[in-house]
């Protein structure tokens, strides 16, 4: 199941995609920017930023209390990153991950979704300081 192409990048560019999350985002809290050049990905790429999206976004309004979301979508020549900061309450990293709250994959989703892709995540977190997650994916053209 986790192979096949999510609906919404059926017959949209992953910016587009990520721009109608956005839109379906409660409030005026939620801001995309899209920077450098987009270009086609490949589809298990393209699976894996939005989904890693869905999931800190998810994570926010579930856990963070955060006023203001702010998704990065940057198009470097060799890789392509996603960030999404939010000011909400942060956790400490130093905590066992523990369950999700049944919602979705959490942090080890993303994590493992990333290694698939051969991309990285980072989380930068601290109790009071909001959350930042940043994954970066190789722009290669034959993804495992």
């Amino acid at each position: 199941m986790r192979d096949l192409t999510p609906a919404e990048l059926a017959g949209a560019s992953l910016p587009d995609a990520l721009r109608r999350i956005v839109a379906d985002q409660p409030g005026d809290r939620t801001r995309l920017h899209v920077e450098g050049a987009p270009a086609p990905l490949p589809t298990p790429v393209a699976v894996t930023l939005l989904r890693t999206a869905q999931e800190a976004l998810a994570n926010a309004r579930a856990h963070a209390a955060a006023g203001r979301v702010e998704l990065t979508l940057t198009y470097l020549p060799d890789a392509v990153s996603l960030d999404v900061v939010d000011d909400g309450v942060g956790f400490d990293p130093a905590r066992p991950l523990g369950g999700t709250s049944g919602t979705g994959l959490g942090i080890g989703g993303m994590r493992a979704r990333a290694d698939e892709v051969g991309g990285s995540l980072s989380i930068d977190t601290a109790p009071g300081r909001g959350t930042a997650v940043n994954l970066t994916v190789p722009r290669q053209e034959d993804v495992r």
